[in-house]
C-alpha cells in the first residue's frame, strides 16, 4: 500500500511539474523566443543611442525649439555619427549578424534608421520604436519628434 500511495504522490508531483512549465512557457515564451526578444531589444536600444546621439549633437537641447533650425548639419553616416562627442562610441552592426544598421538622410532634420527584427513589438509605451518581423525602416525628424521619447 505505501508503495502504491508513493506512486500516486509522484505522479500528482509530475503533472504539477508539468503543467507550471508549460504555463511559464505560454507567459514568458521558450527560452529561444525571450532570446531573439533580448536580441531585438538590443537592436533596439542600439538604434535608440544612434537616434540620441544624433539629436544631442544636432538639436543639443531636450528643450530645443521646433522651429528653429538645426545647431548642427546631420552626418554623411553612421560611422561618422559614432565618433561624434559626446559619449562612447555607438554599436553601429547587428548584434547577430553583423551587418550595419541602415541610415539614409532623408532631408536636412530627417533620417531612417534600419534593422531587421525577429519578433514583433507592439506596445503602448514609445510607439515610434514598433515594429514587426522582419527589416524595418523607422524614420525620424528631429524638428518634429525626439528619438527616444517618441513626441
Amino acid at each position: 500500500m505505501t508503495a502504491s500511495i508513493h506512486r500516486r504522490y509522484g505522479a500528482a508531483l509530475l503533472t504539477a511539474v508539468a503543467i507550471t512549465l508549460a504555463l511559464s512557457f505560454q507567459f514568458s515564451g521558450t527560452p529561444s523566443a525571450r532570446q531573439q526578444e533580448r536580441l531585438d531589444e538590443r537592436r533596439l536600444e542600439d538604434l535608440q543611442a544612434i537616434a540620441q546621439k544624433l539629436w544631442t549633437h544636432c538639436i543639443g537641447s531636450t528643450t530645443h525649439d521646433p522651429s528653429d533650425p538645426l545647431l548642427r548639419p546631420l552626418p554623411a553616416t553612421l560611422e561618422e555619427a559614432s565618433d561624434l562627442p559626446p559619449g562612447p562610441r555607438l554599436s553601429l552592426t547587428d548584434p547577430v549578424t553583423g551587418e550595419p544598421y541602415g541610415y539614409v538622410l532623408v532631408d536636412a532634420h530627417t533620417f531612417e534608421l534600419t534593422a531587421s527584427f525577429d519578433t514583433v513589438r507592439n506596445r503602448d509605451d514609445l510607439p515610434l520604436w514598433n515594429h514587426g518581423i522582419g527589416a524595418h525602416t523607422f524614420r525620424i525628424d528631429l524638428l518634429q519628434v525626439h528619438p527616444t521619447w517618441g513626441r
